[in-house]
């Protein structure tokens, strides 16, 4: 039984020393806001990340949608930081 608690606490060790190293978001910069043909409005950021990666991202409904992408309504989050993270994660 200890063998497999050391195995687990080691297990959790390792992940979340991963988990440390992985890209955070550094800054999220406005650019600028854009009007689209149909008339709806969004505002397109830049996310910077401590591995160096810049990463677009918009808002839109006045910064309570936030999402991947310029322009792009696909995969998105509510907050602003997850967002941010989640640009980092996949850059």
């Amino acid at each position: 039984m200890r063998f497999y608690k050391k195995k687990f606490i080691l297990f959790f060790l390792c992940l979340s020393a991963a988990k440390s190293y992985a890209a955070q978001p550094t800054s999220v910069k406005m650019i600028e806001d854009i009007i689209m043909a149909d008339d709806s409005i969004y505002t397109y950021y830049v996310v910077k990340c401590s591995n160096g990666a810049k990463v677009d991202v918009s808002s839109w409904g006045g910064n309570k949608l936030w999402c991947l992408g310029k322009g792009i309504k696909n995969e998105c989050k509510k907050k602003q930081i997850k967002i941010a993270k989640k640009a980092c994660k996949n850059a």
